[in-house]
């Protein structure tokens, strides 16, 4: 019976000797997984992938810009990442939109061509350049916003004068929107990746604490950044550290750490209060 009891204490004891060591570990130390986490099934290459992860190792005490720029240089072209394919699908279905890094660039509509855009982005010496072409005099002491109402007056019922350079003008735009959604969707990625790499750490040190009184704490999500979206998935979240994909970011892009809170001394400050 001794023998027994001891062998289950000493499992015990490296139980909470091997938790503790986990986190002692910084959040560096969980970027290769937190990388292949948020990217599985992506069709980023492991080898990029790892290539990812150290470049985000090195920047991660960096802004997001900083470290994001180190990813461009990794990653130069687009790519699937079946995770935030997932996650629009269910926030489009959704009564309310997501409020992490990145959803407001991609709640924006798609970009169209109209002559009065299209005449927006002009500057005075193109748009005098326009007026001579159509036969259109006495513009050239007027002011830009003035030149810009007769032009309008003078193309709204026909833009072929203006229709090749309208086409011209929205494959500019479509351009620029398609770089700011790629911009965008890499700093998401680089945003999610350190994020779940802290918490991958966070987990540990919690996952420690609990090992020793379990009921002593509630374990949560905290966020600054919050509306109905996440309210509804922090409601159903439950503490797993076995399972680092359930940690947060809860969805590409979001906000959120893990966080405890003493129950028992929660109860005593309420006694307290009486």
């Amino acid at each position: 019976m001794k023998g027994l009891l001891s062998r289950l204490f000493g499992r015990r004891e490296r139980h909470h000797s091997n938790q503790d060591h986990l986190a002692n570990m910084p959040p560096e130390f969980f970027m290769h997984d937190s990388t292949q986490i948020i990217l599985e099934s992506s069709s980023i290459p492991e080898a990029v992938q790892s290539e990812l992860a150290e470049a985000l190792i090195e920047t991660n005490s960096q802004p997001l810009r900083k470290a994001a720029e180190a990813a461009l240089d990794i990653i130069q072209n687009d790519f699937d990442w079946p995770w935030l394919d997932h996650w629009i699908t269910v926030a489009n279905e959704s009564s309310s939109w997501p409020q992490g890094y990145g959803w407001d660039v991609l709640a924006e509509p798609e970009p169209v061509a109209s002559l009065e855009t299209y005449l927006e982005s002009l500057r005075k010496p193109e748009l005098l350049a326009l007026t001579k072409e159509l036969g259109i005099k006495g513009c050239s002491r007027m002011k830009v916003g003035d030149i810009r109402a007769v032009l309008m007056n003078r193309l709204a019922s026909d833009t072929s004068p203006v229709a090749q350079a309208m086409h011209a003008f929205q494959a500019e735009l479509a351009e620029k929107r398609r770089l700011l959604l790629f911009r965008t969707k890499v700093e998401m990625l680089v945003h999610s990746i350190q994020l779940r790499a802290y918490n991958m750490h966070r987990a540990k040190q919690v996952a420690s604490l609990l090992s020793h009184d379990a009921s002593k704490f509630r374990v949560y999500i905290h966020s600054l950044f919050e509306g109905e979206f996440e309210r509804r998935l922090y409601q159903q979240w439950r503490f797993d550290p076995d399972n680092p994909a359930s940690l947060p970011p809860l969805y590409p892009g979001a906000h959120g750490s893990i966080m405890t809170e003493n129950l028992r001394l929660k109860s005593r400050r309420g006694a307290g209060n009486r």
